[in-house]
Parts: C-alpha cells; sequence; structure tokens
C-alpha cells in the first residue's frame, strides 16, 4: 500500500473517519439515559463533540469528492474549532467533577488569541494553530479524563468496562496527538518540520487513516460501555451470559469492520471505470481543441503561394524600384483579405520590413527589423517559420507563419515572407467549454477560455526561466505570475485553483513542439459514483451498527415492554372512561371493560367493527369527519347520543386522540367517551331557567326603554301646549308620533332580542343617524341644559339596522345625561370617524359626568349593572336597572362589532362604537370589558 494508491481512497477514508464520530455521538447520548455513571463525566459534551467532528470530517469528504473553495474551506475550519471546543468543555466538566470545585473557562480567551496568531502564515498556518491549540490539548487532556475514571459508587467499574474505558482513553489519546501534532505544513516551528507531508514520507500512508482507526476504537469501545452499563444487572446473575455478550460484542465488532471492505471494493471498482471512461472524454474534447488549433495553423501556410508569387520576387530583387513595391503591397492586401489575417508583410534577408498590409497603421511594419525572431531565422534557413509571440509592434498576440523567398533560380534566399493571425478565432472557441489553455513548454498560457489567465503561467516559474523568456521577448517582459494553480504534477489527474480541484488532461500539438492543450473540467461523474456508492455503504455501516445495538438491547426492552404493557393494562381498565384502541382504517382493535359496562355489550360486539358502525345512522357523518381529522394529526371531540342493550339512552363525550409514532405517522388512535347523561340534563334545567330570568330582565327593560320614550313625548307635549308658534306646534307633534312609533319598535325590538331574527338591514350614514336620534332627544338635552357637540367627518355607509342602532346610541345619550346630572358643566361630544386600515366606522359619545368606578368597569356590559341610584350606590338618585348598555353591547355585537369604554371617576366617560364597513371577516379589536 502506498500514497498514491490511498490519495484515490480519501473520500472512504474521510467516510469511515466521520462516521466514527458520529457513532461516537450516539453512544454518548445514548448513555445518558441508560449508564448510572451519566452524571459523574459530562457525556453530552463529548457527544456533541462527535456529531460536529463527524460532521467535520464529512465535509471533508465532499471537498474531496465534489470540489472545494474558500468558503467551504472556512466553514470546514469552524466546525473542526467548534468540535475541539465541545471536547474541551468535556475535559473541563469532567475535571471539575473529579476535583469537586468549578474550574473556569477563561483560558479559551487566551487560546483563540494564540491560535489567530497562526493566520500570518496564511491559511495552513491558522489551521495548523488551531489544531495545536484546541485539537492537541482537547485530546490528552479528555484522554486523561478517561483514562482516570473509576466510575462511581463504593464497587466502582466493573472489569470489562474499566477495560472499554482505558481502550476508549488511550485511543483518544493517540487520536489527539496525531490530530494536533500533525498538521498541515506552516512556516513556524513545529508545524514546518512536523507536519501531514513529514508523516507521509515518512510513513507512506496518509495521517487521515490512523486517525479513522483511532476514532473507530474509541467509538466501539465506548459503545460498548453504554451497553454493558445498561445491561449491568442482568450480565451480573450469570457468567456464562457475561462472557457469550463478550463473544458477541467481538463478533459484532469484526461483522462491522468486514461490512466496510465490500464498499470500499465497489466504490473504487466503479469509480475507477467512470474515471476511465471520464479520462477518454476529456482527452476527445482536447483533441477537438488541438485539430482546431493546427486548423488555423494550416489555413496560414497558403503564405507560400504569395512567397512564390513573382511580383514579390522582383520587390526583393529591385527595391528601388517604387513601382514594384506597389504592387507589392496590393498584393499583400489581397492576401491579408483572402486568409483574413491580421497582417502580412515581406521581410528582406536582412530581417528588415520593406511592405507590409499595415502600412498605413500607426503601427505599421514597414521599415521594422525582426532579424530576432525564430520564425524569420527558420524561415532564413529554407524551411517554414512558425512562431507563436506577443507582437514587440502592435502588442497583440498571434501565430506567425513565414516562408523563404528564392531568387529566380531557386538556388538563394532573398528574403521571407510572413503572415501573423490574431488569436480572436481561437479564443472564442476556447470560450465554448469553460477551462481550456493553450500553453508553452514553459508554462505560459498563451490562449485561454478565461481572459484573466493570459500570459500568466501554469506554474511558478523560476527566477532564471524568467531572465530567459525576457531575452526572446516572446511573451513581452513579464511578470507570469501563477494564475492560481497547484499540484499540476497529483498522480490522480487533479489540479488546483484557488481552492478547487479541477480534473485535466493535455494534449500536444504535432506543428508546435512543447505546446500542449490543457482541457480542464471542475466536475467528474467518478467522484459523484464513488460519493453515492460511499453514501448507500455509510447507510449499511450505520444499519449493521444500528442491529448490533438492538439485539444487545433486545432482551431488557423485552422486559422493559411487559412490564410497560401490564402498567398501561391497568391504568386503562381502572378508568371509569370508556376506551377503544382503533387503528387507521377504523377498526375497533382494543376496549376496556368500562366502555363494556357502559353500553352492556361484549367484547365481540366491538372489536373488529368499524368506529362508525357503533353509533346510530345519524351520527355517522359527524363521526367520520372526525375520523379523518384525527388521522391529520388533530384531536377530535364531538357529543352524541347512543342506546344501550337495555334500551335506555345515554349521551356521550366523545374525545378522539391520535398516536403518533417516532416517524410522526398515526397508525392508532384512541377514543375516550364519558357518560355526561346527567350533566347534560342539569345543563338543560339551567339553560331554562336562564331563559326564564333573561325574559324577566327583557320585561324590565322594556319599562326602561318606555321611560326614555315617554320622557320625549311628555317633553314635546309640554312644548306643543305653551307654544304658539305653528311650526314649533308642528314639529313637537312629529316628535310625538315618531317617539310612539319607536314604542311600538321597542316591543318588537326587545322580542327579536328575546330570540326572534332581526329585520333587513340597509347602507346607512352614521353621522345621519346621529342627527336623527339628536332631533328626538333634543328638548331631553335642552331640559337638562346639555350642550352637544358634533364631530362628523366624511365616512363610508354602514351596511346595519337603523333602528337597532339607534336605540344602542339613544341608550348611551341618556346615560351620559344622567351622569351630567347636578353637575354645571354637561357637555356631551359626539364624534364619528373612519378607521381605513380596519375598514371600520367608530362612534364616540364622551361626556363630562361624574365617570365610572374602576371596580365596575370590567362588568359594565352585563345585565343589571348599574350606577345609577341607591342601588348602583351611583351619583344620583334616579332609578337604574342596569339594562341600557347591556342591550346596546347586544346590537353592537349583532352587527359584528364592539364597543369600548374609556373612563376614570369624575372626569366623564367615553364610549365608543365600532362598526364593520362591510360585513363579513373584519381585523381583530380587543374585545369590551
Amino acid at each position: 500500500m502506498n500514497h498514491n494508491l490511498l490519495a484515490g481512497q480519501m473520500d472512504y477514508i474521510f467516510f469511515c473517519y466521520g462516521a466514527s464520530f458520529i457513532f461516537l455521538g450516539a453512544v454518548c447520548h445514548a448513555i445518558l439515559r441508560c449508564s448510572p455513571d451519566a452524571k459523574k463525566l459530562p457525556w453530552f459534551w463529548l457527544g456533541l463533540f462527535g456529531f460536529a467532528h463527524g460532521l467535520n470530517e464529512w465535509m471533508d469528504m465532499v471537498a474531496v469528492s465534489l470540489g472545494d473553495h474558500f468558503y467551504f474551506r472556512v466553514a470546514r475550519l469552524i466546525v473542526m474549532v467548534v468540535s475541539f471546543v465541545f471536547l474541551m468543555e468535556f475535559a473541563r466538566r469532567g475535571t471539575s467533577e473529579a476535583a469537586g470545585r468549578h474550574l473556569g473557562a477563561g483560558f479559551y480567551a487566551w487560546l483563540f488569541i494564540v491560535a489567530a496568531m497562526g493566520a500570518w502564515s496564511g491559511w495552513d498556518g491558522i489551521n495548523a494553530s488551531s489544531r495545536y491549540c484546541f485539537g492537541l490539548v482537547s485530546g490528552v487532556w479528555s484522554a486523561c479524563i478517561l483514562l482516570s475514571f473509576k466510575g462511581s459508587g463504593k464497587a466502582g467499574l466493573n472489569r470489562f468496562a474499566f477495560i472499554l474505558l482505558k481502550i476508549g482513553g488511550v485511543s483518544l489519546l493517540l487520536y489527539g496527538l496525531t490530530t494536533g501534532l500533525v498538521v498541515p505544513q506552516a512556516r513556524f516551528f513545529p508545524a514546518s518540520i512536523i507536519s501531514t507531508n513529514s508523516f507521509i514520507s515518512l510513513t507512506h500512508l496518509p495521517v487521515q487513516l490512523f486517525r479513522a482507526v483511532f476514532a473507530f476504537i474509541l467509538a466501539t469501545c465506548t459503545a460498548f460501555y453504554a451497553i454493558n452499563q445498561s445491561l449491568e444487572a442482568f450480565l451480573r446473575q450469570e457468567r456464562a451470559k457475561q462472557r457469550r455478550f463478550v463473544i458477541y460484542s467481538v463478533i459484532s465488532v469484526a461483522v462491522i469492520l468486514l461490512s466496510l471492505y465490500p464498499g470500499w471494493v465497489v466504490a473504487d471498482t466503479y469509480g475507477s471505470k467512470v474515471a476511465q471512461e471520464e479520462r477518454s472524454a476529456r482527452h476527445l474534447k482536447s483533441s477537438i481543441f488541438v485539430q482546431f488549433t493546427r486548423m488555423v495553423i494550416n489555413k496560414l501556410e497558403t503564405i507560400e503561394a504569395m512567397a512564390n508569387s513573382p511580383e514579390i520576387r522582383n520587390a526583393i530583387l529591385d527595391i528601388s524600384v517604387q513601382q514594384n513595391i506597389d504592387e507589392v503591397n496590393e498584393r499583400l492586401d489581397r492576401y491579408k483579405n483572402a486568409l483574413d489575417t491580421e497582417v502580412c508583410y515581406i521581410m528582406d534577408a536582412s530581417g528588415m520590413t520593406i511592405a507590409s498590409s499595415n502600412r498605413a497603421s500607426d503601427k505599421s511594419f514597414v521599415g521594422k527589423s525582426y532579424a530576432f525572431r525564430p520564425y524569420f531565422q527558420q524561415a532564413l534557413k529554407g524551411g517554414r517559420g512558425l512562431y507563436l509571440a506577443k507582437g514587440v509592434t502592435s502588442d497583440e498576440r498571434g501565430i506567425y507563419v513565414s516562408y523563404p523567398i528564392f531568387d529566380m533560380g531557386q538556388s538563394r534566399i532573398v528574403g521571407v515572407a510572413v503572415a501573423k493571425a490574431t488569436m480572436d478565432d481561437m479564443e472564442q472557441f476556447f470560450r465554448t467549454y469553460d477551462y481550456v489553455i493553450l500553453a508553452s513548454p514553459e508554462g505560459v498560457i498563451f490562449v485561454s477560455s478565461k481572459p484573466e489567465w493570459v500570459l500568466r503561467s501554469i506554474r511558478d516559474l523560476s527566477r532564471q526561466e524568467k531572465e530567459d523568456l525576457r531575452g526572446t521577448n516572446q511573451f513581452g517582459q513579464g511578470p507570469w505570475d501563477n494564475a492560481g494553480f497547484e499540484d499540476k504534477d497529483d498522480p490522480a489527474g487533479t489540479i488546483m485553483y484557488q481552492g478547487r480541484r479541477f480534473f485535466f488532461v493535455s494534449d500536444d500539438i504535432k506543428e508546435l513542439p512543447g505546446w500542449k492543450v490543457y482541457f480542464l473540467d471542475d466536475r467528474s461523474n467518478a467522484s459523484a459514483v464513488r460519493f453515492m456508492l460511499i453514501m448507500i455503504f455509510m447507510s449499511f455501516f450505520l444499519l449493521m451498527a444500528i442491529i448490533a445495538l438492538f439485539i444487545f438491547r433486545i432482551s431488557l426492552d423485552t422486559l422493559h415492554l411487559s412490564a410497560s404493557e401490564a402498567l398501561y393494562e391497568a391504568l386503562v381498565e381502572s378508568s371509569p372512561d370508556a376506551i377503544k384502541l382503533i387503528n387507521r382504517e377504523g377498526r375497533c382493535i382494543s376496549v376496556n371493560n368500562s366502555s363494556l359496562r357502559m353500553m352492556g355489550w361484549k367484547k365481540e360486539d366491538v372489536i373488529g367493527k368499524f368506529f362508525e358502525e357503533l353509533w346510530p345512522v345519524e351520527y355517522r357523518d359527524k363521526i367520520q369527519k372526525a375520523i379523518y381529522g384525527v388521522l391529520e394529526g388533530r384531536q377530535q371531540s364531538f357529543e352524541a347520543s347512543m342506546t344501550r342493550a337495555d334500551g335506555s339512552n345515554v349521551i356521550k363525550l366523545v374525545t378522539l386522540a391520535p398516536i403518533f409514532e417516532v416517524t410522526g405517522d398515526i397508525r392508532y388512535f384512541i377514543a375516550v367517551s364519558r357518560d355526561i347523561t346527567e350533566e347534560r340534563r342539569s345543563m338543560e334545567r339551567l339553560v331554562q331557567s336562564s331563559k326564564v330570568a333573561t325574559v324577566g330582565a327583557l320585561a324590565t327593560g322594556v319599562s326602561h326603554e318606555f321611560n326614555n320614550v315617554l320622557e320625549i313625548i311628555l317633553g314635546n307635549a309640554e312644548a306643543a301646549y305653551s307654544s304658539k308658534d305653528p311650526d314649533a306646534i308642528k314639529q313637537a307633534l312629529k316628535v310625538i308620533v315618531d317617539s310612539a312609533r319607536r314604542a311600538a319598535w321597542i316591543i318588537k325590538s326587545m322580542l327579536d332580542f328575546s330570540g326572534k331574527p332581526s329585520e333587513a338591514r340597509e347602507f346607512v350614514n352614521m353621522a345621519d343617524l346621529i342627527k336623527q336620534n339628536l332631533v328626538l332627544l333634543n328638548k331631553v338635552f335642552e331640559a337638562n341644559g346639555i350642550v352637544v357637540e358634533t364631530r362628523f367627518k366624511e365616512v363610508p355607509r354602514v351596511s346595519c339596522n337603523p333602528g337597532q342602532i339607534s336605540q344602542a346610541f339613544v341608550n348611551i345619550m341618556m346615560n351620559a345625561r344622567d351622569a351630567m346630572r347636578g353637575l354645571e358643566e354637561k357637555i356631551l361630544v359626539i364624534a364619528v370617524d373612519y378607521m381605513a386600515d380596519l375598514s371600520e366606522v367608530s362612534i364616540a359619545f364622551l361626556d363630562s359626568g361624574c365617570g365610572i368606578k374602576e371596580d365596575v368597569k370590567h362588568m359594565l356590559f352585563g345585565p343589571f349593572v348599574t350606577t345609577k341610584g341607591i342601588l348602583g350606590g351611583g351619583y344620583d338618585k334616579q332609578p337604574g336597572v342596569g339594562l341600557g348598555l347591556f342591550v346596546a353591547y347586544g346590537i353592537v355585537k349583532q352587527h359584528n362589532g364592539n364597543i369600548t369604554v374609556e373612563s376614570e371617576e369624575g372626569r366623564g366617560a367615553k364610549f365608543t362604537i365600532f362598526l364593520p364597513v362591510f360585513s363579513g371577516d373584519r381585523k381583530p379589536r380587543k374585545e369590551a370589558p
């Protein structure tokens, strides 16, 4: 086994690593429920460490399998530090328990400060310092706690539990040393010497493999310790059973270990197969880019025809004739357009450009010597010249193709013809994929699908390599810094870029020795396949662990279950209520004796029957709906009557309650029935008595309402008798007629209040309605010296019964009149407003009366509540029966409105009625007291 082999298995190593710690977390939380020593060691914090650190290792697995980036790296570091803090809390609290005194947590601040200092050495530095400060300290400290623990009580731990804890403590110690000392390489001691790289060089194995082994041993020992503690009393009864327990424990561990091997084989086999297919696909894609590059080069090879042109040869041989140069320039223009190149130009044998298609440009090549360029030197030797470079004049990258120009006898090279093509077409083609690179032999990126990578390098260039490149001026003067790549020589065929892992292949270009096309892909089906298979075997692994734990606990759980069933049966049978257990299909599967006695049934009359079939036909729809509701998780209650076996009637209050399983599903529900026959008969008698009292109260209220109407009639009759003004008399008589009609309406209103349906509603303007009522009460207010102020705003109409609402208004205004008797200042303010946010119209009545006592306000709207006269202990000697506000409150409520009161004794009172503009739902308002 070597590092290269295990480099491809890191995902599976991290899986086992994380699974062990997750299992440790579950076991520690199980210990809290089953171990007598649960309070002696802070298992809760060790469990949190297990869950958090297992999550951290699985996050590492995701990073290895699916790629990593900066924010995910930060998240992994945070989770790792948090997990070590949990482990340190286990050690700190364990030390406090052992020492019998509290150990403070102030040292955490110093540890965080020291860990943060590692940031000056970069990402690996802060990772290393965090492991030193938290991983090493917490691991060694916690191991000492486990190794020194001897249990509680005089007997302490049994021998097997003692051995398990000692093995677990040693495993935790070794884990703390490997995770806290073997850290990423950093620029400070000891991370510069003892690191993951040096560990691999020494052992040829990744340190994560050792950590995973120690974690698994720790989790396994802790699991057996938990099982031993939960079954300790049972095991002490028979030594043979204790030996069988140990044997079975060893077998279980072996089975769990062996279950990991096929997972690795399958994941590695299928992952390798898919990886090979992906490499072939990447090579195919890379070859496409190679062929495109060759196509661009081959297109430029038609420059050979330009080199053999007689006009160009004549111009080279006799450059003193301007006509020859002009003809050559025209031909170069045609070649440039035909080849779709950036420029075509001719150089003489010395390398001086004598003609060019860009002669009119401010970056003209004419008169420039390019004898130093390799493409000129190659053509001067008689061959084709091919060169990729950044132009020294144009400052643009391009492909240069050159051919020699021979004299008439084809014996002497007299010049060189050159065509330069830009990289625009090639870059546009490269950008059809996310990550494609054309790089020089030195590693300089010449063309890329990412513009920011151009003229940077795919590796770190040495100082000598950069000096050599500056000497050639092929790619300008630098600096050719690394574009952000690392680990290009990874045997797994991957390269890191800004924390993300890419899979790459490279292909050579025949025409350009040393130049390569790199095709990078940040997606890997092979990694995804391995990840999926690992997830499958992770489930299988956890299942095996769960089965092992289940088998260990099954005998104890059987005893617990038997005791629980006996207790449940005694509880159900002792209940006086009828209790039935019903399955999801609605069939009764269990019933207690109280249920049978209540109805005079036998068990066979109930067991197996559908629940709704037990009830009379008229209740079955209601019961069916209740069953649907309880199966959706809602408790249901209803009342229904049944006929007993002896023919008597019984009224039941039935409650259906769901029974939730651990998964949240509902397979059963219970029906609890209580005999409320006598209770309902008592209630009926009470209702009948209440109805008689209510009718009496309404009869008393009629006289109260008549008093109000009679006062109006008498007041207006006296005014008509004493007045000589015909119009005034006519007005007074009209009021008397309206009041008489109101008296008739009051009788009808009282009957409506006692149960008759209300009259049809109209859309009424509240301000207009109050004005009408003020006309009726004008004489009453004048006779009592009351000044009425109205503050009416524009409000929408309200759907209401105007007669009933008028009655409420009159009752409140008459109460205001009574409240102001005997006072010098008598002012009644009536305000109408609209609250758009609540869609309500408010009608407020504010008087300057004596106010209301605080102890009366909360019951003011009840019947027979009054502050008037001797009965009310109030402000005057006028009789009061306490029905005015009661009736007003009832009318407002019938209109889906509300009424509130604000008052302080001696400072008046304010009654406000709120009526909704539209019928139906409205925003809730606090109820009146």
